[in-house]
């Protein structure tokens, strides 16, 4: 693996973990400690070998991309969703299904949690924006 795509993939982490948890936290400190253990987690290091494994920004992307498609429901904020699940797709094939997962999960539980469940437009509204 070269020196460029090992520092590419962590400053990628980085950036992407200290967006997520900044965005859920509103705390600059505690986004700078996630993201520092995203990127230098030993789980990524034992996997250099596998270049594919290694691009683990995906997921906290997915994860902030999905957070603000819960919070305000648009067509921009779905289509930035699938953009992101997509990418998570194509730069691991794991990590594609892994956020897929993630996703319709997170998409069900939210719309439980918030009450809007019943009226189903989040839940029905993200395939059709993304897609």
């Amino acid at each position: 693996m070269s020196t460029r795509t090992s520092l590419r993939r962590l400053t990628l982490a980085t950036l992407a973990t200290f967006a997520l948890v900044r965005h859920l936290t509103s705390s600059n400190a505690g986004a700078a400690l996630a993201a520092f253990a995203l990127a230098f987690c030993p789980y990524v290091f034992s996997h250099i070998p596998h270049v594919q494994l290694l691009m683990t920004f995906v997921l906290p992307l997915t994860l902030l991309q999905m957070h603000r498609f819960v919070e305000a429901p648009s067509g921009p904020r779905a289509a930035w969703l699938g953009a992101s699940v997509a990418l998570a797709g194509l730069a691991c094939g794991y990590y594609g299904i892994f956020a897929g997962l993630m996703v319709a999960l997170g998409i069900v539980w939210f719309a439980g949690a918030s009450g809007r469940a019943r009226d189903s437009s989040l839940i029905t509204s993200a395939p059709h924006h993304a897609m």
